[in-house]
């Protein structure tokens, strides 16, 4: 299907000699057609993606503004543009041209969903009626949801809820009282939303449904509303208007294939829309179609998004009906885990009904088992957790760093006893993914001032800014000035389309997208708020009149808000001067930050000596600022006024090629590009880098690998998750299932897996004890599936074996003693421990049927043979029950313990040192008597 294919080339050998036999059947399938690889963890994926965009250019010769690249994060599509020029050749020149050809590598259409329809949103959104709005981030979003309840509710619907919530609607409502907000939870609200979205439903569609919640209905509808009324489009209206676009006018029949990075995280409405970018040229069959799909159905964990396991066998069907075949590569090499991990975590999903069996193959040259200990409760799991750390540090020449290690947990809760044990024994961590740093107060700030420099309708910035730093304005003059801005907006918008009555649903009813409003009445409706009163036009209003929009100003707000003004004056005359340049100037860009930074009050604000994270935090936007640099989306030239007039039947009033880039600056253009990407972690990766043991949990660690991983809480309800015991949606466990896979295959080297069941439970009100095994660990009962402890390392070859798998070089001294350090690391557990795990009993879930005879037989075995008998007794033994010839030999290893001590210096029961390590936490510290640790250094 080539624009002018040709045979291979050296420069396409080049990057084809690097890939295995799977990984190249899938670069060089043909580029008519429809592809799924199936890339399990490790096996390559990224790299194939790359090739396969490469192979596309260069042999398929398919232009690069003909192409669509779908990834899950902002960082991917970096990531993925990188390695594309340097594989290209490009050598960064500016001009994105790769050398030797005619490739412009800043055509490629590369992005999230989210991103992607928003740039053509943003080209085309005037020609639906969606010209000048903006992107409602979270915050945004709970602030508008708030003041819907507080002051735009009707009667009608404020009767409603308060007489049939509780019937009607008892999902909603919260569990304190709320009279706010009239007994609903927002949060339970907003998820609830984001739900309906991801199906493609907007409210006038969902009254329509047989089982509708009509409390449900009413709040949605008055929520879109609300979003329509400000503007404003939140992240999931990017998905459904872009769907609303694309499916009446043809902006995309120029592309000729589709490339879905992650396509297991995919939901209905972002299915739909790789259907609609793929439908290519109505008049060339060979153009259609054509899509290369990548993903993993076992790595599907984000469900409560709404993604879909099942996308990859949708996808069949749907193009199967149209008679189009579909292709699919399974990649088999794994270049990241040992074969025992691989060998687990194929166990674990084995479990899974009506999965498609895998068979990864271990590129690495040797292999351990992993460890599994059940313990007594959370504190003592933390205890060895920390105590497994502790003991790699003392390996000889320190082969594993403190962040080559992880602890990947279910849920955050998880992380309190293990923060407070590392903490204890002064082994530095980091909190991975956790408060993200565009959320952060300070930064929250400085992008609220940006917002109201670079957009004159920004409402909430500017209730968010008005009085921080503190100028004078009562919460009575902000609330007169807020009711004078949402006039004067609501007035400009009055006639403008309303969005939340004009898009039926996604999936259901195609063709009532496009028979609700014709494009004509979208335009001739639409009016541009900006021939109207901005918010700007209301502040300076207010310093013009003394009373009005009815509001006095005091004399002090008003000195204080004409500062203001002259605040956004003084930027808007850099910025105008900085439009001007051809090429953007990055010291004007750093001088704009820093004119707003200073006339805002932030930098007075921040300047004491105690703020100086907060300071950095800041000089970190300021450093993403400068080095921003603007998409002109180039990929849109093909969309040419014959096409639509054609497609249009000579309809000449859809045809105006103005874009949507009036009012578009460069403060405009950045903050939408942080709001796009409010998941990745694009600020902390800049910050210098900490050390130390990263804590996640299992959802944060996707796409991240470590040489030793950690996975707690192996029991029933914490994993699986207790929600997922009481539902009757089997689908639920079967997620469960693929998170632990998930942070089994983030493990390279060594793969540590622990349970507990609590032996004294504390009546916790909010959770159910824990007293079962998790049934998922019915994957290891199985004779030489695990070891206990890392005392395997000791037998001859396994210590170099591990060393060598961490690509380092074990140099024995003469005077260290392997077997007297191993001993110890045992010893001064038991130590430890022995009491508190004495006469403790494990019980297993009932799922797994293992009746008292069986235990029994385990039981024998364990007493036969003792601490030597590893397979599968741990499961069922006391942790502490031994047999007289035990208790025996256990006194007689304790009376060694002083001496062992005395001869090695290892010590791992109180290991002291002059400095305590790092304790870098991304939230408040845990305790305050932790507060110490904060600020020493590692030597």
């Amino acid at each position: 299907m080539s624009e002018g294919s040709t045979d291979s080339t050296p420069e396409i050998e080049m990057f084809l000699r690097g890939l295995n036999a799977n990984q190249r059947i899938a670069v060089t399938s043909p580029a008519n057609g429809r592809l799924q690889i199936i890339a399990g963890p490790g096996t390559g994926k990224t790299k194939v993606l790359i090739s396969r965009v490469a192979y596309l250019l260069l042999h398929e010769r398919i232009k690069p503004e003909h192409i669509i690249v779908t990834t899950f994060t902002k960082k991917a599509a970096n990531e993925m543009v990188d390695r594309l020029g340097k594989m290209l050749g490009n050598t960064g020149d500016g001009t994105g041209v790769v050398p030797g050809t005619s490739i412009e590598l800043d055509k490629l259409l590369i992005g999230t969903f989210h991103s992607i329809c928003f740039r053509i949103i943003k080209k085309f959104g005037h020609k639906v009626g969606l010209g000048g709005f903006t992107i409602a981030d979270e915050r945004d979003k709970d602030i508008l949801i708030k003041e819907m309840f507080e002051k735009n509710l009707s009667d009608t619907v404020i009767s409603h809820l308060k007489l049939k919530l509780k019937e009607d609607a008892p999902f909603l409502m919260s569990n304190k009282p709320n009279e706010k907000y009239f007994g609903v939870d927002i949060p339970s609200f907003k998820r609830q939303i984001g739900k309906l979205k991801a199906r493609g439903y907007l409210p006038e569609t969902y009254l329509r449904l047989r089982d509708y919640n009509q409390t449900m209905g009413l709040l949605y509808r008055a929520y879109q509303n609300k979003l329509s009324d400000e503007r404003k489009l939140d992240f999931d209206d990017c998905l459904l208007s872009c769907y609303k676009l694309v499916t009446r006018i043809p902006v995309l029949h120029h592309v000729r294939h589709v490339l879905v990075d992650e396509f297991q995280d995919t939901n209905e409405i972002q299915l739909q829309l790789m259907y609609e970018f793929a439908k290519g040229d109505p008049l060339n069959l060979q153009y259609q179609h054509n899509v290369t799909l990548v993903g993993d159905p076992d790595q599907s964990i984000y469900a409560f998004r709404e993604a879909q396991s099942n996308n990859f066998h949708k996808m069949k069907e749907h193009y199967t009906t149209q008679d189009l075949s579909c292709s699919v590569v399974s990649l088999t090499e794994n270049y990241r885990s040992t074969k025992d991990i691989l060998d687990f975590s194929e166990r674990v999903m084995t479990q899974q009904p009506d999965r498609i069996l895998k068979n990864l193959n271990s590129q690495c040259p040797h292999s351990f088992k992993p460890v599994y200990l059940n313990l007594s409760s959370a504190a003592q799991e933390a205890s060895w957790i920390a105590y497994q750390i502790d003991f790699l540090q003392q390996l000889p020449h320190n082969p594993i760093k403190y962040d080559e290690i992880s602890i990947l947990v279910r849920a955050a809760y998880q992380t309190r006893a293990i923060e407070a044990e590392l903490v204890r024994k002064r082994i530095p961590y980091i909190m991975v993914r956790g408060k993200a740093f565009w959320e952060r107060k300070e930064v929250t700030a400085i992008m609220d001032y940006l917002r109201v420099c670079g957009e004159p309708n920004d409402r909430i910035a500017i209730l968010q800014t008005l009085n921080y730093p503190k100028r004078g304005f009562g919460a009575v003059t902000l609330e007169a000035i807020d009711r004078a801005i949402t006039t004067a907006i609501t007035s400009s918008n009055a006639t403008s389309i309303n969005t939340s009555t004009t898009t039926t649903t996604v999936v259901d009813d195609l063709n009532n997208v496009n028979n609700t409003i014709t494009v004509k009445d979208a335009n001739n409706t639409f009016i541009n708020k900006r021939t109207k009163k901005s918010a700007r036009d209301v502040l300076r209003g207010l310093l013009e009149s003394n009373n009005q929009y009815g509001v006095k100003l005091p004399l002090k707000a008003k000195e204080s808000l004409k500062g203001y003004i002259k605040m956004i004056d003084q930027a808007q005359v850099m910025l105008d001067n900085l439009e001007k340049e051809e090429q953007i100037d990055p010291l004007k860009v750093a001088r704009l930050f820093d004119q707003i930074y200073t006339d805002s009050g932030l930098k007075k604000e921040y300047e004491s000596e105690e703020k100086e994270e907060v300071r950095l935090n800041v000089e970190e936007v300021k450093t993403q600022f400068c080095e921003f640099t603007p998409q002109s989306d180039l990929f849109m030239e093909e969309v040419t006024l014959d096409e639509i007039e054609e497609s249009n039947n000579g309809k000449t009033d859809l045809i105006n090629s103005t874009n949507d880039d009036l009012g578009e600056n460069f403060i405009r253009k950045f903050v939408e590009s942080v709001g796009l990407y409010e998941d990745d972690k694009t600020g902390d990766e800049k910050k210098k880098k900490k050390v130390g043991v990263a804590i996640s949990t299992i959802h944060g660690s996707k796409g991240l690998e470590w040489p030793v991983v950690f996975v707690p809480g192996l029991s029933e309800g914490l994993l699986p998750a207790g929600f997922a015991l009481t539902t009757d949606d089997p689908n639920s466990l079967n997620e469960e299932r693929r998170c632990f896979y998930v942070a089994s295959t983030r493990a390279k080297t060594l793969l540590f897996i622990s349970s507990y069941i609590e032996k004294e439970y504390s009546g916790s009100s909010w959770r159910k004890p824990i007293d079962t095994v998790s049934r998922f660990l019915k994957a290891i009962d199985e004779r030489g599936s695990f070891v206990k402890s890392l005392q395997f390392l000791a037998k001859d070859g396994n210590l170099e074996a591990l060393y060598t798998l961490l690509g380092k070089e074990l140099v024995i001294q003469s005077q260290f003693d392997k077997e007297a350090m191993f001993s110890a690391y045992k010893l001064n557990w038991l130590k430890q421990h022995e009491t508190s795990m004495a006469n403790f009993e494990i019980k297993f879930a009932s799922e797994w049927s293992k009746g008292s005879l069986q235990n029994q037989k385990y039981r024998q075995k364990f007493d036969e043979y003792g601490d030597d008998y590893t397979d599968g007794a741990d499961l069922y033994k006391s942790n502490a029950r031994l047999l007289p010839h035990n208790q025996e030999r256990k006194s007689t290893l304790s009376k060694s313990i002083n001496h062992l001590s005395s001869v090695i210096i290892l010590n791992l029961l109180g290991t002291k040192r002059s400095k305590a390590p790092t304790y870098i936490p991304d939230r408040k510290p845990l305790k305050k008597k932790f507060k110490s640790l904060h600020t020493p250094k590692l030597k």
